[in-house]
């Protein structure tokens, strides 16, 4: 059953989701076909979660350059 118009996600985050996630919802044929589980259907892998920590960060949203800036960093 169709639900929405438009579907949005990173295609440059395809590592990150198959380290974190260890079963994602099957796209296919430009739909994105969601699991029959509980909840949203994604069990998440706890002990990958260490690859990833938390930085803080400020994303210029409105800015020309879009640049992502780290706080501590000196750019």
């Amino acid at each position: 059953m169709l639900n929405a118009l438009v579907l949005e996600y990173w295609l440059d985050a395809q590592t990150i989701r198959r380290d974190l996630v260890k079963e994602y919802f099957n796209i296919s044929n430009g739909y994105m076909h969601p699991s029959n589980k509980p909840g949203l259907g994604i069990e998440i892998n706890e002990d990958a979660l260490t690859q990833y920590p938390y930085r803080k960060m400020h994303l210029e949203y409105f800015s020309n350059d879009y640049k992502y800036r780290y706080h501590g960093d000196a750019t």
